[in-house]
């Protein structure tokens, strides 16, 4: 998160640890079922006076009751940061998200590559949030859930959420895939809290960075921790008549799972010298 000479505000972590979870899609005959993967995280913001970037990546394995269950996935954005006051400024950043899911009987792929981003960071102390509106292109991809096959593309719109505070990180996503499509878009609703677990020391130990490395992470900075984290999505997909015989059969999936975790965490705090 830190860089020589550069100050910044935000935080970082990566965990890898164990999902278990209850899933429901209705595609037709619809199907309900819980499964067990395996889990990488990893989350972070981050603010200097003139930058902004964000990102996520998840990579899943496991098997989710009907086969084999899995996610990679790449969600970032980096662009200006323009402060106002001390702690709040419009933020303007170019994303991409490049994504594919198999899970319950559905799978999902989707590349996104150009959007904007066009909202506003706060960061005070251990509080930070950033709000931003999207809207992109989505180059191509795919909806499969049962009779349903649904080719993805064209217009996305939708709003994020990244914010933390104290040991409590918290992400949500709306976004509607193909809004201009004749078909009507796709929804994809996501969201996750995740609280961090055990003591937090002041600052990294030797032990895990090394004897010649310089803490970059601030006064309240974190190594190796452990964390729970909750989350919800939620998708509906109408359907390509043309493409199941002309019956007018509308998708959904539903998925909330627990995951336990355990990597590196750091917060950064604001950098005074630019009084954020």
């Amino acid at each position: 998160m830190g860089v020589a000479g550069v100050e910044a505000s935000g935080f970082a972590g990566r965990g890898f640890g164990l999902r278990p979870f209850v899933a429901d899609g209705t595609a037709g005959e619809g199907r309900s079922t819980t499964g067990f993967l395996a889990r990488e995280r990893g989350t972070g913001l981050l603010l200097t006076r003139w930058l902004s970037a964000r990102y996520t990546d998840e990579i899943w394995l496991g098997y989710d009751g009907v086969g084999f269950s899995g996610r990679a996935l790449l969600d970032a954005s980096l662009g200006l940061h323009i402060p106002i006051t001390n702690y709040f400024g419009p933020v303007v950043r170019a994303g991409l998200l490049a994504e594919i899911t198999h899970q319950t009987g559905w799978s999902k792929g989707e590349l996104r590559l150009g959007s904007g981003e066009f909202g506003f960071s706060y960061a005070r102390g251990p509080t930070h949030f950033d709000l931003v509106f999207l809207l992109g292109p989505t180059l191509l991809g795919h909806v499969d859930m049962g009779p349903l096959h649904r080719g993805l593309s064209g217009l996305t719109w939708g709003t994020y959420l990244t914010s933390g505070w104290e040991d409590l990180l918290l992400d949500f996503r709306i976004s509607q895939i193909g809004a201009d499509s004749g078909l009507g878009p796709v929804t994809d609703l996501r969201g996750e809290a995740c609280g961090l677990l055990g003591r937090r020391p002041q600052r990294p130990t030797r032990s895990s960075r090394g004897k010649k490395a310089r803490a970059i992470t601030g006064p309240h900075g974190r190594d190796f921790r452990g964390a729970m984290c909750v989350d919800v999505s939620h998708g509906y997909a109408a359907p390509d008549a043309g493409a199941v015989g002309g019956a007018a059969l509308p998708s959904r999936w539903t998925t909330i799972g627990i995951s336990l975790l355990f990597g590196r965490s750091s917060r950064l705090d604001p950098a005074r010298k630019f009084g954020l």
